[in-house]
């Protein structure tokens, strides 16, 4: 795509007759937001090869052999390409991919004049953004030159986000009258200050004359817009055996076995991975259990008692993929330990931190407590099964002896309720926004003809989260990369950089249409 100088358009415009004029305007406003406009500057006068400048000025010959319109100085084009040409305005990016940078420096002072510019320099601004486009600006001065300073801009692109870095050490100069070698340029070229370029030397001293011109190139890398996430889960075992599960039944004194399992899901690194638990009433952490199971120690490791503490343990950082298993024993409570007669569910609930947020998940270990000739009811359970994004089903489960169970008050967590018969459950509720919610449920029953209202426990309490993880801005490195200009040969080098001749159809068409603005210029 050929760039468009917006000032041009409407300098062109104003010559039109008033209402045509109007109609243009109206007719850009309403094109230019959909079509790119690349911008160039400043505005300047221009040359053409026949007839050069007769001061230093730079990339303002309109005809030239080589590039055709000078101004427009600076394109991109994937790296991969060596072929002859390929270079344009803009360019889909892919995420990973390098892509090439050629900026032309032609002073277009007349031959014979002997005009030199003194401490050119050529500077490009790369952005550090991240999003669906990245406009990289590339700018020629030199101290005498008039105007003092140019540039033009090329344009990458995607449908998705991404941030875009220069790769170090791979800025060079080629000039036409030396093929044989690139000049190595300083990695400034990508900051304010640029770096100097030159014909023999890269002294910032460029004669005037198409011979002594040439183009400084470099690369950049596309990164992806990286997303962080992770996944963990909560698991109970009756201790010396093998099945891990959400759920197990055991005596009053039995030994039981938690494990915390962590992977990384994302696309980042996650440091400082944190693990804590927190043990129900009627159960005992075993001192020394701890144990941490992950690549680097793939028989366990012993870790220090702290995971039942406020605190948790740091088990370290993992990359995308990595996971960590954190394991250790309990002891349940006797029978006088036991809160109430009957099934007693003991929730313990497990916690992983992150720097991108924490998860929770939770197993049970339901213990009996037989009393004898005395009524016995809890609340055991409350189970949130996921309809949509939105709605939640919701059952409640009781256990009773000598009583019945009656009514079941559920708390959604959203500021409302419902009251249903334990024969009417489940219960859906749709929420009206994302979020993270705890649910609760109290339980009814009738004891010897006598209701007892508010009967719950830790285990008839959950949480859901329907809200979708926004990960931050992915962060570009550039680490690997080569610090070298690659060589195929000094023909094919540049040749690959050049492009192929302006001489052929594309350029006759440029010329027409430019043909085409001369002529409407000329009614000035």
């Amino acid at each position: 795509m050929k760039k468009i100088n917006l000032n041009t358009l409407r300098n062109v415009a104003q010559y039109a007759p008033h209402r045509v004029y109007a109609l243009i305007l109206v007719g850009l406003a309403v094109l230019i937001p959909s079509i790119a406009i690349f911008a160039y500057g400043p505005d300047r006068a221009t040359f053409t090869a026949e007839n050069p400048a007769t001061y230093v000025t730079f990339n303002s010959i309109t005809n030239s052999p080589r590039y055709g319109d000078e101004r427009n100085f600076a394109l991109v084009k994937d790296a991969a390409n060596a072929s002859a040409g390929g270079f344009s305005d803009e360019v889909n990016v892919e995420d990973g991919k390098e892509y090439t940078i050629r900026t032309l420096v032609h002073n277009n002072a007349r031959a014979d004049l002997n005009l030199v510019a003194n401490n050119t320099r050529v500077s490009v601004s790369v952005p550090s953004t991240t999003g669906t486009t990245a406009t990289l600006q590339s700018k020629v001065s030199a101290d005498n030159a008039n105007p003092q300073k140019v540039w033009d801009e090329v344009v990458l692109k995607s449908d998705k986000r991404f941030n875009v870095a220069y790769v170090p050490g791979s800025a060079g100069f080629y000039n036409h009258d030396n093929l044989s070698q690139a000049f190595a340029l300083p990695d400034s070229i990508v900051t304010d200050a640029g770096a100097a370029v030159g014909y023999n030397a890269m002294d910032g001293n460029v004669p005037g004359c198409d011979q002594f011109s040439g183009v400084a190139v470099f690369r950049v890398k596309v990164y992806g817009e990286k997303t962080p996430n992770f996944e963990m889960s909560k698991q109970v075992r009756k201790a010396g055996t093998a099945e891990w599960q959400k759920n197990v039944t055991v005596n009053p004194g039995d030994a039981v076995d938690y494990l915390v399992r962590y992977k990384n899901t994302g696309q980042t690194n996650q440091e400082n991975v944190v693990v804590k638990d927190s043990l129900p009433a009627a159960t005992t952490y075993k001192n020394g259990s701890t144990t941490l199971t992950n690549t680097t120690n793939p028989n366990g490791l012993a870790q220090p008692d702290g995971v039942t503490t406020p605190t948790g343990i740091n088990v370290g950082g993992y990359g995308p993929g990595g996971a960590a298993y954190v394991k250790f024993g309990a002891t349940i409570g006797k029978k006088e330990d036991l809160p109430q007669c009957g099934n007693n569910v003991l929730r313990n609930t497990a916690t992983v931190e992150t720097d991108n947020g924490k998860q929770q998940d939770y197993a049970d270990v339901t213990v009996n407590k037989e009393c004898e000739n005395k009524a016995s009811y809890s609340c055991d359970a409350l189970e949130a099964t996921k309809i949509s994004e939105l709605e939640y089903s919701f059952n409640v489960k009781t256990s009773s002896n000598m009583a019945t169970a009656k009514e079941v008050t559920i708390d959604f967590g959203d500021g409302s309720n419902a009251v249903r018969d334990v024969k009417s459950l489940p219960v859906s509720h749709t929420y009206a926004a994302a979020g993270q919610y705890t649910i609760k449920a109290k339980a009814s029953f009738d004891v010897n003809g006598t209701t007892v209202k508010d009967v719950t426990s830790d285990a008839c309490a959950t949480a859901i989260n329907t809200a979708a993880t926004t990960p931050p801005a992915g962060v570009a490195g550039s680490a690997g990369t080569p610090t070298s200009i690659p060589s195929t040969g000094p023909v094919e080098v540049f040749a690959g950089i050049l492009g192929a001749s302006a001489l052929g159809l594309g350029i006759q068409q440029w010329y027409a249409s430019r043909r085409a603005m001369a002529e409407a210029m000329s009614h000035k």
